[in-house]
């Protein structure tokens, strides 16, 4: 069987639709295949396409991929149609349609439309929506969904009742599902459309949705000026002296289209700092020339500030003051960074820094004293003879550090051995390996301290040497015989070989 397939508003000439009923007709008289194809035959088949317009933007045509921005609506439609013949009784028993729209943050969503029957083929098709910001999503339009099907056929029209062309668009009707419908459509079961569902184009049909584009966003700014100062003296940057007195603001705003609920308000207040009691003020909708909050809590977890509905915004400030002279370790400038947090209920918590800069400045300024360290910095073995080695260990000191002893462990079992002697011997009991430790004791600002390190460790292995065999002593004849000049060098080459022999044996014994 040829498959009619539509998509949208791409209308089949009449002309085509004559020639493949003429198939269809051909198709109809060819004898049924017997077996597991009977069966076959009543499978109905279904065809459906998904598709999205922007009616923000003012489209008017659906897509398979549409572009939407924060608070735009995008219209779905899922258009289906029951693929047999007009005459061939194969209705779709209990169609069902469901929209699968997603629920979580992206820049890129993906929606499903299906379309399913008990004796048909479900259909699944996607459309893509591009966000214009990773933390906006798609929220369904309340009382949005409609239905539009052709109610003249339906009625009995039989100008309506095309068969297998389209129907006049005067014998179609577009309804709104009720709130129930909607919520069935946009749900896991899907919404029960038809009992018995006909087949062909006379009895296509299209189910639409609308979905916004919806984003919680905060815009967070933090600012710092001196105490008293006036609105353009709020700045990001700033440098005081010790004791100086600053004010700090955290501004935000609702960027997104939904109301921010039940916002905290924070300041991590770096060192150097102390929070004036009762300094905190709060300006915003409510409060449009501001009031005192009564909670300090400001720079101990945050306050909560409300409600904020989109586009609303509010001006937290408080007081602080700059540590004096005293509390400074050495002269310069000091480099601080003053956050602001806004976490609102159920959403991340956002920031924005100001930094401050403290210069100390001293007339006889003190060296920055260096930190204080008592380092184990090697420590190496060396055989010096039989089951015994050398131990040379190296330890190094920086700033109020005073070095004290080694503390040597030989990984046999033996007692430690504290001295303040770099290099020590040690004999072993038996041949096998062993790990040597050395760590080194001193005092660190004061307080006695030892370290050692992975440099301090050192392995060292004792093993039996081979006893090279005595070789026999060759046998010399008593006399030398007498045999001409031939046999006093073959003599000679003999006593020769046996010299490099023994010298050979001699050199190994030494060796040894």
């Amino acid at each position: 069987m040829f498959n009619l397939r539509s998509k949208f508003k791409n209308i089949t000439k009449r002309t085509t639709l004559s020639v493949i009923a003429v198939v269809f007709a051909a198709a109809a008289v060819m004898p049924a295949i017997t077996g597991g194809s009977a069966v076959a035959n009543q499978q109905v088949e279904l065809e459906g396409y998904i598709g999205a317009m922007n009616i923000t933007d003012g489209a008017t045509e659906y897509t398979q991929n549409t572009e939407a921005l924060v608070d735009d609506v995008v219209q779905l439609q899922m258009w289906y149609h029951n693929m047999e013949l007009p005459d061939s009784g194969k209705d779709a028993e209990n169609l069902r349609v469901r929209f699968d729209i997603p629920s979580s943050a992206g820049d890129t969503q993906v929606v499903t439309g299906t379309v399913s029957a008990d004796n048909a083929n479900t259909v699944n098709d996607t459309s893509t929506i591009g966000l214009s910001s990773d933390k906006a999503r798609l929220e369904v339009v309340e009382d949005s969904a409609t239905w539009r099907y052709n109610k003249g056929a339906y009625e009995g029209d039989e100008d309506c009742d095309t068969g297998m062309e389209r129907a006049p668009a005067s014998c179609y009707s577009t309804e709104p599902l009720t709130s129930e419908q909607q919520e069935q459509l946009v749900g896991p079961s899907g919404l029960h459309v038809h009992d018995k569902y006909r087949p062909c184009f006379a009895y296509e049909e299209s189910i639409t949705v609308q979905v916004r584009v919806v984003a919680a966003g905060v815009s967070v700014d933090k600012y710092v000026r001196p105490v008293g100062g006036d609105s353009s003296d709020w700045t990001k940057d700033m440098t005081v002296e010790p004791g100086a007195t600053v004010e700090y603001l955290i501004r935000f705003r609702n960027e997104g289209n939904e109301t921010l609920n039940n916002v905290f308000v924070g300041d991590n207040l770096p060192d150097y700092h102390t929070y004036v009691e009762d300094s905190t003020m709060l300006m915003n909708g409510n409060h449009p020339e501001g009031t005192n909050v009564e909670s300090n809590d400001i720079t101990r977890g945050g306050i909560n500030v409300g409600n904020y509905a989109p586009g609303a915004n509010a001006n937290v400030w408080f007081t602080a003051e700059i540590d004096d002279y005293g509390a400074y370790q050495y002269c310069g400038e000091y480099d601080l960074r003053n956050v602001g947090i806004v976490h609102p209920d159920g959403l991340n918590p956002y920031y924005n820094t100001a930094r401050l800069v403290v210069d100390v400045e001293c007339e006889d300024e003190p060296e920055k004293p260096e930190v204080g360290q008592l380092i184990c910095e090697d420590l190496t073995a060396t055989h010096v003879g039989d089951k015994t080695f050398r131990f040379n260990a190296e330890a190094r000191t920086t700033g109020a550090a005073e070095f004290d002893s080694f503390v040597y462990s030989f990984g046999d079992g033996s007692n430690e051995l504290v001295t303040d002697q770099s290099e020590v011997e040690h004999t072993y009991d038996d041949y096998g390996t062993y790990t040597a430790r050395v760590a080194v004791r001193g005092t660190v600002d004061g307080e006695q301290t030892e370290v050692t390190s992975d440099a301090c460790r050192v392995t060292v292995t004792i093993s039996p040497k081979d006893e090279p065999e005595e070789p026999e002593e060759p046998e010399l004849p008593e006399e030398l015989p007498v045999t001409g000049i031939g046999g006093v060098v073959g003599l000679f080459a003999a006593t020769s070989a046996v010299s490099a022999f023994a010298h050979r044996i001699f050199t190994a014994r030494r060796g040894y």
